[in-house]
């Protein structure tokens, strides 16, 4: 059996993840907990582990802002593009109005008695 690389612990049914999404690009793997972790502090990076290796893996779950390589792309449009610094804080989501969360559950409500009465019509047509 192996092991996570990162905590150690041995990898088995219950903390491997599944679908290789714990799988980094040097081989190493890591479990499910370490895979949670990681995913609180950067989440573009947990859903790229296979771009990344384990001590760049390590890197950030320190807190230690990753270093940006240079790569040489073979798609000019990807390498015009700019890239995101990995470490990036998301802009927060506007709050509704009131009066607009209220007029999105009514039109919820009036969504669900529609249904229900056309599972009312389909039921009494049998």
């Amino acid at each position: 059996m192996k092991n996570c690389s990162n905590c150690s612990k041995e990898l088995n049914f219950g903390n491997k993840v599944i679908g290789g999404m714990g799988a980094l690009n040097d081989g190493e793997v890591i479990c499910r907990h370490c895979l949670k972790e990681i995913s609180k502090i950067d989440t573009k990076f947990a859903n790229n582990l296979k771009k990344y290796s384990l001590s760049e893996f390590k890197q950030v779950l320190s807190g230690e802002a990753l270093e940006v390589k240079e790569e040489i792309k073979s798609n000019p449009v990807e390498a015009e593009a700019p890239q995101e610094n990995v470490s990036e804080e998301k802009e927060p989501k506007k709050k509704m109005s009131t009066l607009d969360v209220v007029l999105n559950l009514i039109k919820l409500a009036v969504a669900i008695y529609l249904i229900y009465l056309g599972i009312k019509l389909f039921l009494d047509a049998s």
